[in-house]
């Protein structure tokens, strides 16, 4: 079975629980355990999975570019505010859920980069320090997976996470990209603002349930 086949079985497995009132999901964090495990399980081959992966792309320092808003003080710079752009700092810059890596070879290349990218994030020569959220080559992403558990006055960060997978695969377009929404509680209204911005893009799958209905936008025609 294939990546893509993989990761649309274990969802499937994880909102059918959720519909039948099976588990109990509170956090988005729950919904990244919950599917951590289900990949894990599923046998994945030859990659591996890390949650809250920030993409960047060129050089192993903050003059890379990442996914970020430009700031008023530098907007000016460019027409597109929200993109890929010089990193600047080491917070700065869009992360993802659930990433799905590369685990061979190049992997081992990959993580060296990652390595220095750190210690120079930090200012350390050496050992680096505990850091929670890692800044990894985008060249090495094969999948990502955004959560979201809430939709009622939640609209804008939804829109957010859209473009930034939308961003993501600007740059990385073999990288398969996944949005999933679970709230029984969420309106009509708000679901169809979703579906409506989902149309204007196909470049990834969404799995949204409502409360009274399961809507799935799946451009690569996974269907469930």
């Amino acid at each position: 079975m294939n990546l893509s086949n993989i990761i649309h079985h274990a969802l499937k497995k994880i909102i059918q629980s959720y519909r039948d009132n099976k588990c109990l999901i509170m956090t988005e964090n729950d919904l990244v355990i919950r599917t951590y495990a289900r990949l894990s399980e599923g046998g994945v081959p030859d990659v591996s999975l890390h949650s809250e992966l920030r993409p960047y792309i060129g050089n192993d320092n903050l003059c890379c570019s990442v996914i970020r808003e430009l700031t008023d003080d530098d907007c000016g710079k460019t027409t597109e505010r929200f993109g890929w752009h010089t990193q600047g700092r080491a917070n700065r810059g869009a992360r993802f859920d659930l990433v799905v890596i590369q685990s061979d070879v190049e992997r081992s290349k990959l993580w060296e980069r990652a390595l220095s990218k750190a210690k120079c994030d930090q200012g350390l020569s050496s050992r680096i320090g505990y850091w929670r959220i890692l800044s990894y080559p985008l060249e090495g992403f094969k999948a990502v997976i955004e959560f979201k558990i809430r939709v009622k006055n939640n609209i804008n960060n939804i829109m957010r996470d859209i473009a930034k997978l939308e961003k993501l695969h600007d740059e990385n377009k073999n990288c398969l990209l996944y949005l999933v929404i679970l709230d029984r509680c969420a309106s009509e209204k708000d679901l169809e603002k979703i579906e409506n911005r989902l149309k204007k893009t196909s470049v990834l799958n969404a799995y949204i349930v409502g409360s009274t209905h399961q809507l799935i936008y799946s451009p690569v025609g996974s269907s469930m």
